[in-house]
């Protein structure tokens, strides 16, 4: 589906209020900072494996009418990339730079590896390439 950008001309069926508030909202850029290349990175390398994955997106949602952004409803943290692979679930968190695991993450963590999944934190395609293979290798290959 394309998307449209909000113009005059395609918001004449609003009202009033809405094209004002669609108007103020903040712009967002395309994010291309080495978090997002690394999450889409994994993700395909995941997917090239054999994988299955999902990008878990926990931040708030804009909204015009408050001026501000509200809380998903999504557990906080969760990881960024839940996947299943060789039908064993992995929870794999992004960290770039001077990121840093939240008490909330530590708990997700935990609970995950509780119950018998594996939780990778992820801070380069490389180290998270060897760590992957290590762990879907057969124990006596």
């Amino acid at each position: 589906m394309k998307r449209i950008k909000p113009t005059t001309s395609n918001l004449l069926p609003y009202s009033a209020e809405r094209t004002a508030a669609l108007q103020s909202k903040p712009k967002h850029k395309k994010n291309t900072t080495t978090t997002n290349r690394l999450t889409n990175d994994i993700r395909d390398f995941i997917a090239r494996h054999g994988g299955y994955s999902i990008r878990c997106n926990v931040s708030g949602f804009y909204r015009p009418e408050l001026g501000g952004y509200i809380r998903s409803g999504s557990t906080l943290g969760t990881p960024d990339i839940i996947a299943v692979i060789n039908g064993n679930f992995y929870g794999i968190e992004i960290k770039v730079g001077k990121d840093w695991q939240s008490p909330d993450q530590k708990a997700v963590q935990q609970g995950i590896e509780d119950a018998g999944g594996v939780y990778l934190l992820a801070t380069d395609l490389d180290s998270f390439k060897a760590t992957f293979q290590a762990l879907i290798k057969p124990p006596f290959a």
